[in-house]
């Protein structure tokens, strides 16, 4: 009512590379204020959501924290990346400010590790993880959070996809912005899930300009799995 968009946390499943991060930051751009992404292949305890002990002498804030109060809007959007990739050890699980934060009634009264004496309303926050075996997430937060599987595009979807990845290359290097595809190319291209191809457009791009082109043709394009070379020895 207060036009304010408003999500369950929601998970997005599926094979390495099938393109979840790239539609969860499409969608910040719609729906939030803004995009954080919290990696969890290597995080070992909550301190990077929740802040560290203000008794520790090296405490710093939490990214939560972070978002709200030095931030310019108080609906960020969170990746949890790579959830199911969190250490089974209780003793120093990372998800510990989840269990409050994806509850709305109880992430109205956050209160980061660090600043104990300050609360805030974390409950506009909208949560989004990505996962590639979502039946290793814990089921006290897997159940906090909507499924949904991402298959690799096939089809249709993976010609658009090719077409879609090219141009956000384009943005964040305008070098590439300057070579085209050909439609041979982009056939091949979408034979592959989307990081593949992000790979791919890169080595035929520089293929490309080597022979003095800026159009990439299929030749341009390598195998998408490189083959290991034998390395031999001198007696």
């Amino acid at each position: 009512s207060d036009g304010v968009i408003v999500l369950d946390p929601i998970v997005l499943d599926g094979a390495p590379g099938s393109g979840k991060s790239t539609i969860v930051e499409e969608l910040a751009a719609i729906v939030a204020g803004g995009f954080r992404r919290i990696s969890f292949s290597a995080a070992e305890t909550g301190a990077q959501i929740g802040g560290s002990a203000s008794s520790w002498s090296n405490s710093t804030i939490g990214a939560v924290f972070d978002a709200l109060v030095n931030g310019r809007w108080g609906n960020p959007l969170f990746l949890l990346d790579e959830l199911d990739r969190t250490s089974r050890d209780s003793r120093f699980s990372p998800l510990g400010p989840l269990f409050q934060l994806l509850e709305p009634a109880m992430s109205r009264s956050f209160q980061d590790l660090s600043v104990p004496s300050l609360t805030i309303n974390a409950s506009r926050i909208l949560w989004m993880a990505s996962s590639n075996e979502s039946d290793r997430i814990p089921e006290a937060i897997r159940q906090r959070f909507a499924h949904f599987d991402v298959p690799y595009p096939v089809g249709t979807q993976s010609h658009a996809v090719a077409q879609s990845v090219l141009q956000r290359l384009a943005l964040a290097e305008p070098v590439i912005g300057r070579f085209t595809i050909t439609p041979q190319a982009v056939d091949v291209l979408a034979k592959h899930p989307p990081r593949v191809m992000r790979r791919l457009i890169r080595i035929g791009c520089g293929k490309a300009a080597v022979d003095a082109r800026f159009e990439v043709r299929p030749e341009d394009l390598p195998p998408a799995v490189a083959q290991k070379t034998r390395m031999g020895f001198c007696a």
